[in-house]
């Protein structure tokens, strides 16, 4: 099996993907999967969470067959962690995962070290259907992509009819072995220097909750309505929450004692996910997201709200950039090529 990418879209020199049964058996993890199945405890479980809730409740046995048959669409996520001799990979296993019913808090660890587990769930409360990722197996985009295709399949077994699927995976699509791409290694440039490291972050002196416990914080807001603010504003909705988010932690800074505030020195900073794949052509299914991070530097005193919309907006836009993309993108990959960390 062979897939292509057009070299003038991606501005590398790219070749032809092939992918041998072997490899579709069995496939090393991405350097970002590498570092969250590191990290897997009961308090940093590394799950994320996509959802969507349907007017009807759920029938249990229809949305069981479902998954079994999407499952062939989605190959490289049917797999369990497996260690070799100098790193971990993903396996492929003839087994199906099961619905699970809802469980008081989201987002529990999965146990991915155990031979067996797989490394994402199915759960169902009532009309609503959830989906719990670990993310060493994808990221949102490819979290959200699953859970459309798990969606609007089982809709088409309880009867609902259409003639456009649009971008919705279908089962009994053949997968392209573009879907298995480690995108990051793609776009490795051996001659680029590596990015300066940023400083450590302010942390709120929080108390953290017990582990295993996690909430969710709900909102609901009118897209008309936010979408009239960043016409006005000229900016992005996520350029507007960003900001939002950064003030309220400028707030919890600013509340502290005036002799705890004098003591931090480190900025205020928050991460916000960017789908690579919009920047560089790629319709792999594997982590390939960047984290960008703009930031507040309290010492210099307190920012108005359009001051850090203005901050945010030129850090998204700087951050973005190809270039330094291209750099943050070597020095993960970089790391995992060097025979003794590997």
């Amino acid at each position: 099996m062979e897939g292509n990418y057009n070299s003038e879209v991606t501005g590398f020199p790219v070749k032809k993907i092939r992918i041998t049964q072997t490899e579709r058996d069995y496939y090393k993890l991405d350097n970002a999967a590498t570092l969250f199945a590191l990290m897997n405890s009961d308090r940093s479980t590394n799950v994320f969470r996509v959802s969507c809730t349907l007017k009807e409740r759920i029938n249990l046995s229809d949305l069981q067959k479902t998954l079994e048959r999407i499952m062939q669409r989605f190959p490289y996520f049917q797999v369990t962690l497996r260690s070799g001799l100098f790193w971990k990979y993903w396996e492929s296993t003839k087994e199906i995962p099961e619905i699970y019913a809802e469980t008081k808090f989201p987002c529990q660890k999965i146990a991915i070290h155990t031979r067996g587990i797989f490394p994402f769930r199915v759960k169902v409360y009532f009309n609503r259907i959830a989906v719990e990722f670990h993310h060493s197996l994808t990221d949102g985009y490819g979290g959200i992509t699953f859970l459309k295709a798990l969606v609007a399949d089982y809709l088409t077994r309880r009867g609902v009819e259409t003639n456009d699927w649009g971008d919705i995976f279908r089962f009994n699509q053949t997968p392209s072995p573009i879907e298995y791409d480690y995108a990051y290694k793609r776009y490795y440039m051996k001659e680029l220097p590596n990015p300066k490291r940023k400083s450590e972050a302010f942390k709120p002196p929080l108390t953290p909750v017990e582990k295993g416990v996690f909430h969710i914080i709900r909102g609901t807001m009118s897209v008309a309505k936010i979408l009239d603010v960043t016409r006005r504003k000229k900016v992005t909705i996520s350029e507007l929450l960003t900001a939002i988010y950064l003030e309220a932690l400028q707030e919890i800074y600013q509340k502290l004692p005036e002799e705890v505030r004098k003591k931090i020195k480190k900025p205020i900073r928050v991460a916000v996910p960017v789908n690579l794949r919009r920047i560089f052509e790629s319709e792999t299914m594997r982590n390939f997201t960047y984290m960008v991070s703009p930031e507040l530097k309290p010492q210099l005193g307190k920012y108005t709200f359009e001051e850090i919309l203005a901050l945010v907006q030129h850090a998204m836009k700087k951050e973005i950039a190809r270039s330094p993309l291209r750099q943050y993108i070597t020095r993960n990959v970089r790391g995992e090529l060097i025979p003794i960390i590997r």
